[in-house]
């Protein structure tokens, strides 16, 4: 299973814009990732659980429901957020990158994954 789930990696990275995707368990542990040389999977991983908790606090407070995928756009990019079975998905995106091309490669790899992991 780990090494469908990093060819799965690779392949969103290869959408056009993608600079870098990870999958971590619930702790934030790496599972598997495609990062750049200067995105330290460690450190991106607690970012990533850190926004998922908040997020995911916040929607409940709301009475939103579960969270399970979001985006965050800054001026320098995008950062996709998405539940696959009990991992978040990141990935890191340019500004230009195409959304429905990225979100549709996304949703692929989750399906993949969880028919997988189940």
């Amino acid at each position: 299973i780990g090494t469908s789930l990093h060819v799965g990696l690779r392949e969103i990275r290869r959408v056009a814009g993608v600079r870098g995707t990870i999958l971590i368990d619930a702790q934030g542990m790496v599972i598997a990732a495609d990062l750049p040389e200067n995105l330290p999977e460690d450190l991106v991983g607690a970012l990533v659980t850190t926004i998922s908790r908040t997020v995911s606090e916040y929607a409940g407070t709301l009475t939103l429901g579960e969270f399970e995928e979001g985006i965050c756009n800054t001026a320098q990019g995008t950062l996709h957020l998405h539940k696959v079975s009990q991992m978040l998905m990141a990935v890191f995106a340019e500004p230009e990158a195409k959304v429905g091309l990225l979100q549709r490669a996304i949703h692929a790899f989750a399906e993949q994954a969880n028919q997988a992991l189940h």
